[in-house]
């Protein structure tokens, strides 16, 4: 079973960088688990570009991919627990994708099997890869009926 968040950005961050490093070691305890930061140079346009975009999907072949947008599905964190203690079970691998600072182009959601969405609020890319990181941990908690999700 593995897990994979990636990152269509940098998280240039030192703060966000370890939390996020605290999550994946407490992830990894369980699951294989990886964070990719795939950097866009065309970070001043609109969309992302096509070798960014080529990138994600080649980090993401062959896993069930998970777009993070306002559009998907929303979720208590009891539902995605369950949620994704099926989608592990059924294709074994997972990956998340985070847009960058421009959210996730429609090229890209199209390629997904799934959109979920972290909340109705709007979060940079950084909390989002953040708060993705956390709930897949208090997730894993949950199901393993660990005292951390009280």
């Amino acid at each position: 079973m593995h897990i994979k968040v990636i990152l269509a950005a940098k998280l240039k961050d030192d703060n966000y960088e370890t939390l996020i490093s605290d999550y994946l070691k407490r992830i990894s305890a369980v699951y294989s688990a990886d964070f990719v930061e795939i950097s866009d140079s065309t970070d001043n346009s609109e969309d992302m570009s096509q070798k960014c975009l080529t990138k994600i999907v080649k980090h993401s072949e062959g896993y069930y991919r998970v777009g993070l947008d306002l559009r998907g599905k929303s979720f208590s964190s009891e539902q995605f627990a369950e949620w994704l203690g099926k989608q592990i079970e059924i294709s074994g691998k997972i990956a998340f994708i985070v847009g960058s600072a421009n959210g996730l182009p429609n090229t890209l959601t199209e390629k997904t099997d799934a959109l979920i969405s972290l909340s109705k609020l709007t979060f940079a890319h950084k909390i989002a890869t953040l708060v993705i990181f956390e709930q897949i941990y208090r997730a894993m908690t949950i199901n393993m009926n660990h005292p951390y999700h009280r």
